[in-house]
């Protein structure tokens, strides 16, 4: 990966790890919720949760960071 590719997830992981208010790793519905406001993003709360449910690839109601990466970024090498 180029130096770039690195500086961006490592940039995308703190952010994460900000939104992940308890520590757990994974964000919850609730920690995804207030990302999004936090960020000003103007959506409607039935679109929240439609992305939250689009993010959580593997269905356990919370999101891991690979599952925000590949949503984010999308599919690597």
């Amino acid at each position: 990966m180029n130096d770039r590719g690195g500086r961006i997830i490592i940039s995308l992981q703190r952010q994460f790890k900000i939104f992940d208010n308890n520590g757990s790793g994974t964000l919850s519905y609730d920690e995804f919720d207030k990302a999004v406001k936090d960020f000003g993003v103007e959506i409607e709360e039935i679109d929240i949760k439609g992305l939250f449910k689009s993010m959580d690839i593997d269905g356990n109601g919370e999101i891991d960071f690979n599952e925000f990466l590949r949503v984010v970024v999308g599919e690597m090498n």
